[in-house]
């Protein structure tokens, strides 16, 4: 049994320690190395190119480095806080005592705070402000308004549209609210309030004259058929609507009505000192903002001839005005019938207007009734 001389361990047979790998000489090679150790003899080193043994590598020595001073602060300080501290650590500056000295500073005016509702409106007043939408809301609902009163006027139709047989694109005329019935005189109309009547003497006898064809019946070859207005009234152009005292009704007739013949029943014998009428259909009419001129449309009488009882006749020249034109009777006549005979009358009026009758709105009769 042999052990092993580093650990102690027992290594038997082996060549090398289990524990430790020390190799292990046998018996024969102790005794030898033992002999040689006491003749003296020294063993030759192995040889390295045949040798066979493992050994570590022989590295070259480490030279230590010499020992270096103590180095500086770095050049730049990794923190905002050691720019102070390195500056103070190596550059130390005796403090000034008047740089800490309080310097004094004049008293700052004293500024309100702002006001957070911003300043007040001086145009303002005390109540609650109207939107700022409510405007054009307002003007938005007028010109809807506005739009569908148009649109109104055009379909409902109107006077001279139903049953005219003028072109097909007839538009509707729209009454005049304000107006209303011219009332009659009670004397004779003089040369100052008719600018276009005519005058037979240089003056009027005097007495209660009155205009009595209020109290008339008027008579008419033929009529036009009724019409509807733009309002949808009913409209006719019968005989009496020459002696209701409103320009804006009428008599009137298709055609040329020349050498017609219209004939007026007094209520009493009646001496007459002036007559007149107004020769066309004085009415206007408002339709999509454009105004309608329906004396200009239809045809006016330029000329006529009062024929009374006693088979007296005057002429009378007309002009073109809506206003009622009076001629004087340089005799006057009692009778109890006038006879307005149509002596010549204008071609049709031109544009949206333009309609193909004659028209007489109304008829003045001035004189005395008799009793």
């Amino acid at each position: 049994m042999t052990t092993c001389a580093r650990c102690g361990a027992e290594v038997g047979d082996a060549s090398a320690c289990p524990q430790c790998g020390q190799k292990v000489l046998s018996p024969q090679s102790s005794d030898q190395s033992s002999d040689q150790s006491s003749s003296g003899w020294t063993p030759e080193p192995p040889d390295w190119r045949t040798d066979t043994a493992e050994r570590p590598a022989v590295r070259p020595p480490v030279e230590p480095q010499p020992a270096a001073s103590t180095p500086g602060p770095p050049r730049f300080p990794l923190y905002a806080d050691e720019a102070e501290e390195s500056v103070s650590a190596h550059v130390e500056v005796e403090p000034d005592p008047a740089a800490h000295q309080p310097v004094p500073l004049d008293p700052a005016p004293y500024v309100p705070p702002p006001d957070p509702y911003g300043p007040p409106d001086e145009d303002a007043d005390d109540g609650p402000g109207a939107p700022a939408w409510l405007p054009w809301a307002i003007v938005s609902l007028v010109m809807v308004l506005v739009a569908v009163g148009g649109v109104w006027l055009l379909m409902s139709g109107g006077d001279d549209t139903a049953s005219d047989p003028a072109p097909a694109s007839t538009v509707s005329e729209k009454i005049q609210a304000n107006q209303s019935p011219t009332p009659r005189s009670t004397a004779p109309e003089t040369s100052d309030s008719a600018p276009a009547s005519q005058s037979a003497s240089e003056s009027a006898p005097a007495g209660d004259a009155t205009d009595v064809a209020g109290q008339a019946t008027a008579t008419a070859p033929r009529n036009a058929p009724p019409n509807v207005d733009a309002f949808g009234n009913r409209t006719t152009y019968v005989a009496a609507n020459m002696l209701d005292g409103s320009p804006s009704t009428c008599w009137r007739m298709a055609g040329d009505a020349s050498g017609s013949e219209l004939t007026f029943a007094l209520a009493a014998p009646t001496t007459l000192t002036e007559v007149g009428l107004v020769n066309g259909y004085a009415k206007t009419a408002l339709v999509g903002g454009r105004k309608l001129n329906w004396y200009a449309g239809n045809r006016r009488v330029l000329a006529v001839q009062w024929v009374f009882d006693d088979g007296t006749t005057l002429d009378q020249q007309l002009q073109s005005t809506k206003q009622m034109q009076t001629i004087d009777l340089e005799t006057p006549v009692s009778t109890s019938t006038v006879t307005l005979r149509l002596v010549s009358v204008s071609a049709p009026g031109t544009g949206r207007s333009a309609r193909d009758y004659t028209a007489v709105s109304e008829v003045s009769l001035v004189g005395t009734p008799a009793g």
